[in-house]
């Protein structure tokens, strides 16, 4: 349980400091690690609450499984690209190469 806690602990922290750098006003966590675990659960919305002042509210998925999926489609719908000269390895994006 301890090691559990450590670990959603840090989590929480790189999320919340990653946040806060980039003025993100909410942060979204999901993925398998918290599928039916009520002490990660409790611990990131306990430490972002704790670390913002109430200020930044942890949010969760319910359906955390689709959000690899959503991922990939918007990605090959082209959303995403637009952003500082398109997403890595997309289509017509070119690569810098070595130097000569």
């Amino acid at each position: 349980r301890a090691l559990l806690v450590m670990i959603s602990q840090v989590i929480a922290q790189v999320a919340y400091l990653s946040a806060v750098r980039v003025g993100v006003q909410r942060l979204v966590f999901s993925g398998a690690f918290l599928h039916s675990n009520a002490i990660a659960l409790r611990t990131l919305a306990y430490y972002t609450e704790r670390w913002s002042q109430g200020s930044m509210p942890a949010l969760f998925l319910k359906h955390e499984g689709y959000s690899g999926a959503l991922g990939a489609f918007l990605f090959s719908r082209g959303a995403g690209r637009a952003q500082e000269g398109g997403a890595p390895g997309a289509e017509g994006a070119e690569s810098p190469g070595p130097s000569p």
